[in-house]
């Protein structure tokens, strides 16, 4: 989505500090189709390191309310636990320093 890009890109709000949902999985391949069944678009979500990071994206996509960037899933990094198991058979959210 156009928001998200705007969002991540150099010069952006969150660049450097705001992390898309997809690229903080590790799965093996026959994981891969089941994460995105059920996850399906929030693995477009933005994932924030603090409440700081997501208070900016927030002001930054409502600044031009005559040219909207669009919408953006946020979610905090915090509500996410780091190298905790995501399956069973061993998928798992990868830390900020794994990536």
């Amino acid at each position: 989505p156009e928001a998200v890009r705007a969002l991540l890109k150099r010069g952006g709000p969150l660049e450097g500090r705001g992390r898309l949902l997809v690229d903080l999985f590790e799965a093996s391949s026959e994981l891969e189709l089941p994460i995105e069944a059920a996850l399906g678009s929030r693995l477009q979500a933005v994932v924030v390191p603090d409440r700081e990071a997501a208070e900016a994206a927030l002001a930054f996509l409502a600044e031009d309310k005559k040219n909207p960037k669009g919408r953006a899933e946020l979610i905090l990094e915090d509500a996410i636990a780091p190298g905790a198991p995501a399956t069973p058979s061993g998928g798992r959210f990868m830390s900020r320093s794994s990536g």
